[in-house]
């Protein structure tokens, strides 16, 4: 299974900052409620794939020397799934 690095998690952090300015920017200018709340439902989505995603980079960093690979493999297996939702 497939661990993403904190880099990743920093790119993906980036791209919710732009999303966040862009809708500072929509709030700014009046747009249309119906515009600006699924950029504002977007971003959110985004950023808790983030916490997910540092959750699991974070969970396999700290077992990397601490269990035995196999057991490491169902334990991220298990953290992945907890993080889907």
């Amino acid at each position: 299974m497939a661990t993403v690095s904190l880099n990743d998690v920093q790119k993906r952090l980036k791209n919710i900052q732009g999303q966040l300015d862009g809708i500072q920017r929509m709030i700014g200018e009046s747009k249309d409620c119906f515009d600006v709340l699924p950029q504002l439902k977007a971003a959110k989505a985004g950023l808790e794939r983030c916490i997910a995603l540092y959750l699991q980079q974070q969970a396999a960093a700290c077992m990397s020397n601490r269990m035995p690979a196999d057991s490491q493999e169902k334990m991220l297996g298990l953290i992945k799934e907890l993080t889907r939702f």
